[in-house]
């Protein structure tokens, strides 16, 4: 049997890009002034092996503040979305932001 190696392809980083992410209010609660970039969990979305996802598929999650557990973290821990909705919520997130990022432009 013959294998192929295939060269891995650098995920997109952009911290302009983060930046424009974070200054939105979190998708989730609809908080403003406590955003951070989220990063799309799962392998689906190129995440794994001490990689994050690429920068264009983030969307922007709130910290955590005092007395208030943020979504970035809930997020993270996988307590934020059941796990049957997390790739069709993530993709919707992930469109929201893009929408959200050209309208800024425009």
């Amino acid at each position: 049997m013959t294998y192929v190696s295939y060269p891995k392809l650098k995920p997109y980083r952009n911290e302009a890009y983060r930046r424009k992410v974070a200054s939105l209010p979190c998708v989730n609660c609809g908080i403003s002034g406590f955003s951070q970039c989220a990063h799309a969990n799962g392998h689906l979305f190129g995440k794994g092996g001490a990689r994050k996802a690429d920068d264009l598929q983030s969307f922007p999650l709130c910290c955590t503040r005092p007395m208030q557990v943020g979504c970035h973290a809930l997020f993270d821990q996988y307590k934020l979305i059941p796990a049957d909705e997390l790739e069709s919520t993530v993709r919707r997130w992930i469109h929201w932001t893009h929408t959200a990022i050209a309208n800024q432009r425009a």
